[in-house]
């Protein structure tokens, strides 16, 4: 073979030669060699430039791909079509089992070249296994058949059956009626077969028999019949297969005589109509042809509903949706209407499902315009309902008896205005943050409630906004209001000093916020919270260094202290001294203050720029 390739290899070298010399192309040109000599590195007849691999002459486009892991014929892909199949063979009986299969150049360990095993975790399984046993069951050899050869698949093999062919013959069976010996005792279809039928002495010959004389048999033996249904067997005429007339006798031997028997013949009878209410009138659809009147037949036949004794053309039409005087009309539409069972409903003038009293009807169905409920308390008006929500207009909108209550409308307008804020939670529990009308000294505002932090129910008394200079706020260190507004956060307001101190009861709150602070670039946010003892007094005044020191401190925590109070504007106590916590506003000089002092020291404080703010609320 070796010999063969090196004998073509040289063909191929001389033909392509000769095409040189004649000047036919021969391949490609190494575009770096000056010479124009096509490359053909490994002699394998393929240019450079169309070889995937040129340095070895058993890769080409013109190879055949063998199962080496490599792609011999330069095709993108390896070993494709090279690759044997192999079978898991879990039991090691040399072949696998033909739903495990893999693809690969050699057989893994744990697998078979050869499939078939039809159990690979049994050895005693494989194909070509031995089978010598004709009771055993089991197909050893995988071919789909097994010495056992049981034919029939009644459980018995051929070498212990008397019928082989046929599944209801072996020495288990019960003997049948079927032509076959069924329990293999050499006797078929004895009179003992478990299915042989009952046939019955036929004395008179009618075809029909007499039940009290019964024998078995396969076949029908000479003078019985198979039917056991013949009342008199002394009387030809008298059988299942006669037919009943009205003379009082059971004709046809079902048991059933005359109007009883439903195939009598019924031309000489009357008819009469089932009442099957009792109330004396019968149903026209149910009429009844007999030979004598049946119990409880009526002669009329005038009931509209035979199932219900309090429908009839006799009784009263009440509502109940039915024609109880079976007149044809019902109910509403029956001019003879019991009225006392009618229900009453009442006119809902405004249409918002409310009725008033007054507007009572009776009637069975609920008329258009009319509702069951009488509650309405101004059936003119649809905004005014038991569904309503109450609204401050000084009526009673939810018809609840009670106008403008405080748990629905507190706060809402200047009708409804309330105390404080404090005041409006209290009524109102699920009140949101928001703006409220509030009465302070005789005068009614709209206020800013804070409704959420610290238990709710603040009051905004005073908003400091930087305003833009160092010249300050006018009026501001005086006790008077400042402002035209209570509820604009973008404006600066408070009210008077009086006024804050009618407002709060036991607790101050002053938030305020920096750009930065004077000892560096910062954003400063603090609250501070005062209780008991504090007054506000607008006009008071401190100085100190700024420093990068705050706080945000709860009521809880200012129980520390002592002598809380504030100054610079704010919120003081009757002896204010350095070393304590103090918030306020101020614009003294260039600084305009937001903040807090502890221990010789701002929390911050604001200079043209810094845009500072301070809140002060109360509850």
């Amino acid at each position: 073979m070796h010999n063969r390739l090196i004998f073509l290899t040289l063909l191929l070298t001389a033909a392509c030669a000769d095409k040189a010399e004649d000047g036919a192309e021969t391949g490609t040109i190494d575009p770096g060699d000056d010479t124009g000599e096509i490359l053909d590195n490994d002699g394998d007849g393929v240019p450079a430039n169309e070889d995937c691999d040129d340095d070895d002459a058993t890769v080409s486009p013109n190879a055949a791909e063998v199962c080496d892991g490599r792609d011999n014929n330069c095709d993108g892909a390896t070993d494709e079509g090279a690759l044997s199949t192999f079978y898991a063979d879990g039991d090691g009986d040399g072949f696998g089992d033909d739903a495990l299969p893999i693809e690969a150049c050699e057989a893994p360990e744990g697998y078979a070249a050869q499939g078939g095993d039809c159990d690979d975790g049994d050895a005693a399984y494989f194909p070509g296994a031995a089978e010598t046993d004709c009771a055993d069951p089991n197909d050893y050899n995988c071919d789909g058949s097994t010495g056992f050869a049981d034919a029939d698949g009644d459980g018995f093999p051929a070498c212990e059956d008397c019928d082989d062919g046929a599944a209801e013959a072996n020495p288990d069976a019960a003997e049948i009626c079927d032509g076959l010996d069924n329990d293999c005792d050499e006797v078929t279809d004895e009179d003992d077969a478990i299915d042989a039928p009952s046939w019955y002495a036929d004395t008179d010959g009618d075809g029909h028999g007499d039940a009290d004389f019964p024998i078995t048999a396969c076949a029908e033996p000479e003078g019985y019949a198979s039917a056991s249904d013949d009342c008199d067997d002394g009387d030809a005429e008298v059988n299942p297969d006669a037919q009943e007339i009205c003379d009082t006798r059971d004709n046809d031997c079902d048991g059933a005589i005359d109007d009883a028997d439903p195939s009598v013949d019924l031309s000489g009878g009357a008819t009469t109509y089932a009442d099957g209410d009792g109330d004396g009138y019968g149903d026209a659809d149910a009429p009844t042809l007999a030979c004598a009147a049946p119990a409880g037949d009526v002669a009329k036949g005038t009931d509209c509903d035979d199932d219900d004794t309090a429908v009839n053309p006799g009784a009263t039409e009440i509502c109940d949706a039915l024609d109880n005087d079976c007149d044809g009309a019902i109910d509403d539409d029956d001019a003879s209407l019991d009225l006392s069972t009618a229900e009453t409903f009442y006119v809902d003038g405004d249409l918002d499902g409310y009725g008033a009293a007054a507007g009572a009807v009776l009637a069975c169905e609920q008329p258009s315009g009319a509702v069951v409920t009488s509650t309405d308390c101004d059936d003119g008006d649809a905004s005014v309902s038991p569904a309503a929500t109450e609204t401050c207009d000084g009526e009673d909108d939810d018809c609840d008896g009670v106008a403008d209550e405080d748990a629905a409308v507190l706060g809402e307008d200047a009708a409804c205005a309330a105390s404080s804020c404090a005041a409006i939670l209290a009524a109102r529990p699920s009140a949101p943050d928001g703006v409220y009308s509030v009465t302070v000294s005789g005068v009614t505002r709209d206020m800013v409630c804070d409704m959420t932090n610290d238990g709710g129910g603040w009051t905004l008394v005073a908003n400091f906004v930087w305003p833009g200079s160092t010249a300050g706020v006018p009026g501001w260190t005086s006790g008077a209001a400042v402002g035209s507004t209570t509820s604009d956060l973008s404006q600066t307001f408070k009210l008077s000093d009086a006024d804050i101190n009618t407002l709060s009861t036991s607790h101050y709150r002053a938030w305020g916020t920096a750009t930065m602070c004077t000892t560096g670039a910062c954003t400063v946010d603090i609250t501070l919270y005062w209780s008991a003892a504090c007054t506000y007094n607008s006009g008071a005044h401190s100085s100190g260094a700024c420093a990068t020191a705050y706080r945000d401190v709860a009521l809880t925590d200012a129980t520390g202290w002592t002598d809380p109070c504030s100054w610079h504007y704010g919120l003081t106590s009757a002896s204010c001294t350095r070393g304590v916590p103090e918030m306020g506003t101020s614009h003294i000089g260039e600084h305009v203050f937001a903040g807090v002092e502890d221990s010789g020291s701002h929390a911050y404080d604001g200079r043209a720029g810094e845009d500072p703010s301070v809140e002060v609320w109360t509850r």
